[in-house]
């Protein structure tokens, strides 16, 4: 009979994944659909299209230049 081998991580690996999913499902979610909030953003701030088109602009500025924060952080800790 053939034993499985018990995963070195004891299973946490897959609510790694699981958690990274629902992280990037809310972060891309929210800033590629601001294109669905834009026209009530205007009329509430009473502002023009342009000024309001930065609050897009900005989220999605600071999610890359987190992102590439965390990696230039983690990557040499992860490194073979």
């Amino acid at each position: 009979m053939v034993r499985r081998a018990e995963p070195p991580d004891g299973g946490w690996g897959w609510m790694v994944v699981l958690s990274a999913f629902f992280q990037s499902a809310l972060v891309f979610g929210v800033l590629r659909s601001f294109g669905v909030f834009f026209v009530e953003f205007v009329a509430a701030f009473e502002e023009q299209a342009a000024r309001v088109s930065w609050i897009a602009s900005i989220g999605i500025a600071v999610q890359q230049f987190g992102s590439s924060g965390w990696a230039l952080t983690f990557t040499p800790t992860m490194a073979c």
